[in-house]
């Protein structure tokens, strides 16, 4: 006798699936490990460094939750983890928290004698990092700024779910030769470098996506958000390239973790500089917020290349909401609001430009204009899915007279 229709079903549903298997674990790491180890789940590696210089293309490596703590040092860097690891397009290198658990670099008990300190140096090519947060990075004299996470020489990588926080010195830095890198759902807060001898508080940004010489290179940001960093939540210093935001958050930058007390300059995005003119388009910010920044929410400083803002909002900068008025370029701005900032212009914008719908074109824009005003919101927990949180921050309310207009 041949089984109902539905009881086949059933079975077919509950059978396991050929996808449904976990992807295999080549090596297991937690901080009760021991670097003798084979690197099993029972008997896992001890430190960050020894899963790196064991990995190969292909590999998944764990990292069980806890404090990794590199050991005291003397040199300028903490965690070196530059050996250029090589994965591949098809067999890329990934290095993930364990599911529901956090790996935490705690760099406070490390010291140094010398200049410029990174507590973690990573470069290599098609790696995949997810879950980390790197924090504790000590006060430590010196003329130039430290730097907690330094991504040097990276390309075809992604960079997920870090969470770089309450370092002394410059949060997560992407430089060198770098590209086709995508920094994903990461937050970094209360970076600050009141030690830094030639511009105390004043180079600490929570992502610097600097000093890349490579006019071809491009890299991506988002759903990340930088606040209280004591220079500027974006920084894009020294970049030839292209550079991508998307849906990335920037306040309270500039101050002294929770106050209002004057540090660094306090740009929500800084743009520039570049070294040369580029008749192209260089920054792309699309669905980004920039508010209570000290300074200026969106600033070109000295980047000489054309920029495109697609549904950004600014509001209550210090200084101005969005300025790109240099150099004659023709920008493209499209949906954006720039409501109530400070001392200088919701927008100045070169002359050349494309403006199309925004706020400051003739519309009555209020506190009433929207849902919710609430800055503190954006710092809500993330979701479950680390996304960034769900709220109505600048959502336009029904009776406000501007709407966001779809564009062919």
């Amino acid at each position: 006798m041949q089984p109902p229709t539905l009881l086949i079903v059933l079975i077919l549903l509950l059978s396991p699936h050929q996808n449904s298997q976990p992807p295999p674990v080549d090596f297991y790491v937690a901080p009760y490990g021991d670097d003798t180890n084979p690197g099993t789940i029972d008997r896992p590696f001890k430190t960050i460094t020894k899963a790196y210089y064991s990995s190969s293309p292909g590999n998944l490596i764990y990292f069980r939750g806890g404090k990794y703590e590199p050991t005291i040092i003397n040199g300028p860097v903490a965690m070196d983890l530059a050996r250029n690891n090589q994965g591949s397009q098809k067999e890329n290198i990934k290095f993930w928290a364990y599911p529901g658990e956090k790996p935490v670099i705690n760099l406070s008990s490390i010291q140094f004698k010398g200049g410029t300190i990174w507590g973690v140096l990573l470069s290599g090519n098609y790696m995949h990092w997810k879950g980390f947060e790197i924090t504790g990075l000590p006060a430590i004299a010196s003329q130039w700024v430290h730097c907690a996470l330094m991504l040097k020489d990276c390309n075809n990588c992604i960079f997920e779910n870090l969470t770089i926080h309450d370092n002394n010195g410059l949060g997560l830095v992407l430089g060198g030769n770098s590209s086709n890198n995508l920094i994903v759902n990461c937050d970094a807060y209360n970076n600050q470098d009141p030690l830094t001898s030639s511009d105390p508080y004043g180079n600490a940004d929570g992502f610097h996506i600097g000093v890349i010489n490579n006019p071809d290179a491009t890299n991506t940001l988002r759903n990340c958000r930088a606040w209280y960093n004591s220079d500027d939540g974006f920084d894009c210093y020294n970049n030839e390239g292209t550079v991508i935001f998307e849906n990335c958050w920037a306040f309270f930058n500039g101050y002294k973790p929770e106050t209002l007390e004057s540090a660094g300059d306090g740009d929500g995005f800084k743009l520039g500089n570049s070294q040369k003119s580029y008749k192209s388009i260089k920054r792309i910010l699309k669905g980004c917020i920039s508010a209570r920044n000290k300074l200026t929410g969106i600033d070109l400083n000295d980047g000489m290349f054309e920029v495109q803002l697609e549904h950004c909002l600014c509001y209550k900068n210090g200084n101005h909401g969005i300025y790109i008025n240099k150099y004659n370029m023709a920008n493209n701005i499209i949906n954006c609001i720039s409501f109530d900032n400070g001392s200088g212009y919701n927008a100045l914008i070169s002359k050349e430009s494309s403006i199309i719908n925004c706020s400051w074109q003739g519309f009555n824009i209020t506190q009433n204009s929207f849902v919710n005003t609430d800055i503190q919101k954006l710092r809500n927990s993330r979701n479950i899915d680390n996304d960034l949180p769900i709220n109505e921050f600048l959502k336009l309310s029904p009776s406000s007279n501007f709407k966001f207009k779809k564009q062919p």
